[in-house]
């Protein structure tokens, strides 16, 4: 007999056509047989079986051949079980009770009405979201896919006039949301410490700009960041680079969500000002966003508060840190920047201008409530150590000059840790 399917198309004049048919059947009935002991031998405790005596291919059936195997009758095969099997014959049909669905009382139909208040304040929102001119939306600073929203628009257009002594590689690339999307998106993934950082750059680069339709030279994008990397984060020429970092000291896109004041009464932007009005110095850089906040308090929320934090890093002292990449131009258009552009006077303008400030003050808030589930023995004046935000178009690598002690493309800020502590306090609500 074939182990093999085999479909015979030659019909019965076809002299092996008898052979073929004779091995179809004998399967069908090993294939009945099969499925019969399995039916016949799963049961433990009883089993029902329907025999139809008069069914048309009644003898053809493999039940039929078990019951009347060597000459027996279904009744004998009964008797000579001592008891195992009974054999009952139907003679007619029982009575069919026509199924009828339970008569149901019509009522009136009415429209629902909505009789409950809506909490207004109830929502979720990012720094992005908390200001006067944008009540009641829950803008992300970004998306997997889509564009930052965090980043500055370029300045309008000023007449062409000659590069600084110590041009910026990315002083004439594009600006705005879409680049700064690109810049993220790199610097999302990019290992710092890299054996062939521009090899890896460019490899990077290459599906992003062609899939984005990007014509600006990749190389110079690719120098920025190399330059980037290898810039000292303080004033002196030692303090740690993001080079230096890269490892278990540095972690990426840390996604926060936060509750506020879920069983409390609401909060606005001006509660927020006031904690800070009583913690920042007289001379914080920052303290003239703070007048903004206080006057213009936005709509009062609460519900939760999201966020995206580009990277946190642990910098020497065990102090934990959190950055942000920024892209903005700090020049208008057709003016070519120098690091001396990013000095901190300028970088502050920019953290007031676009409320930076609060992002970083939200961000070091998710930070404290993480580091304190997390870390044994945390005591926030020693482990909480600021932000950072790297203007990456200011960065020029070692050589990125100083002004005022800082150094440019990079806006560091340590408010006191007491203010964060408070504002975590505020978030939670009161106690009891």
């Amino acid at each position: 007999q074939p182990r093999r399917r085999l479909l015979d198309v030659g019909g019965e004049g076809w002299e092996g056509f008898a052979q073929n048919r004779a091995w179809a059947k004998a399967e069908d009935k090993a294939e009945e047989s099969r499925l019969l002991y399995v039916a016949l031998t799963r049961a433990q405790h009883h089993l029902i079986v329907w025999w139809v005596e008069n069914h048309a291919a009644i003898d053809q059936a493999k039940l039929t051949d078990l019951l009347t195997r060597d000459g027996q009758t279904p009744v004998g095969l009964a008797a000579a079980s001592g008891g195992t099997i009974e054999l009952a014959t139907m003679t007619e049909l029982a009575p069919v009770d026509h199924y009828r669905p339970l008569r149901q009382e019509t009522t009136r139909l009415e429209l629902a009405r909505f009789d409950r208040g809506t909490d207004q304040a109830w929502r979720r929102v990012s720094f992005s979201s908390l200001s006067a001119d944008q009540p009641l939306t829950s803008i992300e600073e970004h998306t997997e896919h889509g564009l930052r929203t965090d980043e500055g628009e370029p300045l309008e257009e000023e007449p062409p006039v000659a590069a600084p002594e110590a041009a910026l590689p990315l002083a004439d690339l594009p600006a705005g949301a879409r680049f700064g999307t690109l810049v993220h998106d790199v610097l999302e993934t990019l290992r710092f410490d890299a054996a062939d950082l521009e090899a890896v750059l460019l490899d990077m680069l290459e599906e992003r700009m062609r899939t984005s339709g990007w014509d600006f030279e990749p190389h110079a994008l690719v120098a920025g960041l190399e330059a980037m990397v290898k810039t000292p984060l303080g004033p002196g020429p030692d303090d740690p680079r993001l080079v230096d970092l890269e490892g278990p000291r540095l972690a990426r896109e840390l996604i926060f969500e936060l509750p506020v004041r879920n069983d409390s009464p609401p909060i606005t932007l001006a509660d927020i000002g006031r904690v800070m009005d009583r913690h920042l110095a007289d001379d914080d850089l920052y303290r003239p966003y703070l007048e903004e906040m206080i006057d213009t308090p936005g709509m009062p929320f609460r519900g939760f508060m999201s966020g995206a934090i580009d990277v946190v890093a642990v910098l020497p002292g065990e102090r934990y840190v959190v950055m942000d990449y920024k892209s903005n131009a700090l020049t208008k258009r057709g003016r070519l920047a120098g690091p001396r552009d990013y000095g901190p006077a300028a970088l502050a303008a920019e953290m007031v201008s676009h409320r930076y400030v609060l992002q970083a003050t939200l961000y070091q808030v998710a930070l404290h409530r993480y580091l304190q589930w997390r870390l044994p023995g945390y005591d926030p004046a020693e482990r909480l150590g600021g932000a950072m935000y790297l203007f990456v178009r200011g960065m020029l690598g070692p050589d990125t000059p100083l002004i005022d002690g800082e150094r440019c493309g990079v806006a560091r800020w340590r408010p006191p840790a007491e203010m964060i502590v408070e504002l975590s306090d505020l978030f939670s609500g009161p106690v009891g």
